[in-house]
């Protein structure tokens, strides 16, 4: 046991990662519950999932890589393995307790939240530590990841405020939002931005770089028009943003000229990933369009578009830098096997799913339920498929 340990907080990737797996293996069998009607909980359902998914899951996913890879972007020492180990005690067993206080009366919550918020505030010192540190000219990426993961502190202080007060209108919206494009959908961007033409021109020759100056500039600024338009309950006049937010997106994409024939898939799933990004604005668009012209006889997309964004880009994002990270760091080369690119489909279905169940909610609700529940039995599934491959590099 105590060399497994030892094993597990060998590199910061290692620990951070298989704590993300565990948490949404967790919340996951608890929203496939509640959905499926094994149990009842006090706790509105989107408040712990949106909260539990973006501090205790992605946010652990982002510490494994960013632990690793900033003290590489920024020429500086390791982060401190009593540092990160620290961290990571006090934010899984904060993570585990909150699991736990979901099934009892409101209110407990809020102390294994307070946990959470703790350990995030830990990470981002860290992160920022390291960044005011290094003597490296160019830390464009750096500061804008360092930024990003201060809205995430904003957003968890809305969470935590939101549920004090009991106002789960204005506060807990602004939360959400701010949360999901500031902070989460902004890291994965800007590390989207940074690490996938760079990997590859690694593997393709003759592949030149060719990204516009402005673009994650661009990006924030719409994506903060859109928070403060949806946190006010605005989404139908927000549909002019979000067909920028597409075109930006699209055109940034296709600007880049990724070879997707000509790669592995280690590289051609994160390629898939990205184009996710603009199909998702895509149905944002759509769908606020569909409430302006037909306000109340609007067809209901429910989530929809949330969660292409979320499954489509975030989570086939993970798998593929999670398992490049988890490959290359441990001295193999980092490809794909048969087995993990059926993994790589895997999600690919549940996008499918999860976009399937969002607009049954308006004509056949007990379906809504059953494809919801479906969805989360998927992203278990995923997972311990992953860790059924992966669990044995990660503890070695």
């Amino acid at each position: 046991m105590k060399n497994t340990l030892n094993n597990l907080f060998l590199m910061p990737h290692k620990s951070f990662i298989l704590g993300g797996v565990i948490c949404s293996i967790i919340f996951m069998l608890i929203m496939a519950g509640q959905y499926f009607e094994l149990f009842y909980l006090e706790v509105d359902s989107t408040f712990y999932h949106v909260y539990s998914i973006i501090f205790t899951v992605f946010t652990q996913f982002f510490t494994g890589f960013l632990f690793t890879t900033f003290p590489r972007f920024l020429s500086t020492k390791p982060v401190d393995k009593s540092e990160y180990q620290k961290i990571f005690y006090i934010l899984n067993i904060s993570a585990i307790f909150f699991a736990i206080s979901l099934f009892f009366d409101k209110g407990l919550q809020i102390v294994p939240m307070v946990g959470i918020f703790v350990a995030n505030i830990m990470i981002y010192k860290v992160l920022k530590k390291l960044n005011k540190n290094s003597f490296v000219t160019n830390k464009y990426d750096t500061n804008r990841v360092v930024a990003a993961f201060e809205f995430g502190l904003i957003s968890h202080g809305l969470f935590l405020f939101a549920f004090i007060s009991n106002n789960l209108f204005l506060s807990s919206n602004f939360a959400i939002n701010i949360g999901f494009f500031l902070y989460m959908f902004m890291i994965f961007l800007i590390l989207s931005a940074k690490m996938i033409p760079f990997f590859t021109q690694k593997v393709v020759q003759n592949y030149k770089i060719n990204k516009s100056k402005n673009f994650l500039e661009i990006v924030f600024v719409l994506l903060a028009f859109k928070v403060i338009s949806l946190s006010f309950g605005l989404e139908k006049y927000t549909f002019f943003i979000d067909l920028l937010l597409f075109l930006v997106t699209a055109r940034e994409l296709l600007k880049w000229k990724l070879p997707l024939f000509k790669t592995p898939a280690m590289m051609w799933v994160l390629y898939l990933a990205l184009f996710w990004m603009p199909i998702g604005f895509l149905f944002y668009f759509i769908d606020g369009l569909n409430q302006f012209i037909l306000d109340n006889d609007a067809f209901i997309f429910e989530k929809t578009p949330i969660h292409i964004l979320a499954i489509g880009y975030f989570l086939t994002m993970f798998v593929g830098f999670g398992t490049r990270i988890v490959l290359g760091h441990s001295g193999r080369v980092p490809k794909a096997d048969s087995f993990t690119v059926k993994l790589f489909l895997l999600i690919q279905v549940l996008v499918v799913f999860r976009v399937i169940g969002g607009f049954l909610l308006g004509s056949d609700i007990d379906n809504y339920f059953y494809m919801i529940a479906i969805s989360s039995i998927f992203w278990i599934t995923l997972f311990i498929l992953w860790l059924k491959k992966y669990l044995k590099i990660i503890l070695e």
